[in-house]
């Protein structure tokens, strides 16, 4: 079977590579181009082009699937477009040329959550279970039918420990999924409208920590966060001084009593008021540094007069 492989973030990898394994034949790799991905200004490629060049894949790299791409990939005469988090929408034309369709890995039990943030959404949601399905692809937004799902507990899984497990679920569930429409024994299941939420692109405003919310909505954000869309907050040291943090984890510290927007340092820890109840930020990254320890950031104020938060 010969397939064309979109993709682009990290989580596209598992997908790829169970591809590779499975000695399947990827003609060619589009993925978007090389851009500042992690500090500092040089370019760096999308992990997707890292792994199709080690392999010698050839590689297109594009914005957007414009009419010479197309053209391009419909000289390659493929049976299948594979799409893994490829990032910018498939026109019409580009559909239309895989002999046997458009398929996409995505991180959630369809309908539910169609959508760019499909782990983030499920995780301020509050679900118990997420997974991945392989639809197939249509001009509607994650609207085709899908021929294969897969389920797991989320618990207190975070946004990027689901978010890897998902990846390496997708891969598996793909190559099932590709074994089947070789074989003609794929079956496509359509989806129920009325059970359709949608997961848009995660603002950075919903990820603000809040004392006027509830600990369980912000132990959600903080599950949901990620670099893309971090949770985080402003403490008042008192006067003018402020710091924006950024909480990795956290935990219920009830026990402490404090009023909501009041902050309070106790045997060297960070506790927040929050609607109903208090918590303690346990690991955290302040503006301009390093991940630490809630411990390692109290030890480290020189100025804590009036601890406010919000």
């Amino acid at each position: 079977m010969n397939l064309v492989f979109l993709g682009t973030p990290e989580f596209a990898v598992p997908s790829l590579n169970a591809l590779l394994a499975q000695n399947f034949q990827i003609s060619c790799v589009i993925t978007r181009p090389d851009a500042i991905r992690k500090r500092g200004k040089e370019l760096s490629p999308s992990p997707i082009k890292e792994v199709a060049q080690a392999n010698g894949i050839s590689v297109l790299e594009t914005k957007t699937i414009t009419p010479d791409i197309c053209a391009q990939v419909k000289d390659l005469k493929p049976d299948v477009a594979v799409v893994v988090a490829f990032g910018a929408l498939l026109p019409s034309e580009f559909l239309a040329i895989p002999a046997k369709g458009t398929i996409n890995v995505h991180a959630s039990l369809l309908p539910r959550w169609r959508g760019a943030a499909p782990i983030e959404r499920s995780l301020l949601a509050g679900d118990e279970i997420t997974g991945v399905s392989i639809m197939r692809v249509e001009e509607g937004l994650d609207s085709g039918p899908y021929c294969a799902q897969t389920a797991t507990p989320i618990g207190d899984k975070t946004s990027s420990t689901l978010t890897k497990e998902l990846a390496q679920m997708g891969g598996e569930l793909l190559v099932h999924a590709l074994e089947a429409i070789e074989q003609g024994s794929v079956q496509w299941t359509e989806q129920d409208e009325k059970q359709v939420s949608l997961a848009p692109k995660i603002s950075k405003k919903e990820m603000l920590l809040s004392p006027e919310k509830t600990l369980q909505e912000n132990f959600r954000i903080i599950q949901a966060s990620s670099k893309r869309a971090p949770a985080k907050f402003l403490l008042s040291l008192g006067g003018e001084k402020n710091i924006r943090i950024r909480v990795v984890e956290a935990r219920d510290a009830s026990y402490a009593k404090l009023e909501p927007f009041e902050a309070s340092i106790q045997d060297n820890r960070l506790l927040l008021g929050a609607h109903d109840g208090t918590f303690e930020a346990v690991r955290l990254i302040p503006e301009g540094k390093k991940e630490m320890s809630g411990e390692a950031f109290v030890r480290g104020l020189t100025h804590a007069e009036s601890l406010r938060w919000g």
